[in-house]
């Protein structure tokens, strides 16, 4: 699903995975407790977050929103 994103919202936004047992200070700095997390980013700050399996059509609606807010 994320590689479908991606693809879809490339030019619009950034969409990548993190493996957070090689990166656990990525985890700690986002409150990550759950896996998968999907996090959104502007200027380097978290807009929105959500915890939980999403499917492809669902994660680009939810990115889509939160580009617009």
């Amino acid at each position: 699903a994320v590689k479908k994103v991606a693809a879809a919202m490339a030019g619009r936004a950034v969409v990548l995975k993190v493996n957070t047992q090689e990166h656990p200070d990525v985890a700690s700095r986002f409150g990550v407790r759950a896996i998968p997390n999907f996090v959104v980013l502007r200027d380097g700050r978290v807009v929105s977050q959500r915890p939980g399996l999403v499917g492809a059509d669902e994660m680009r609606r939810w990115l889509e929103h939160a580009e617009a807010a």
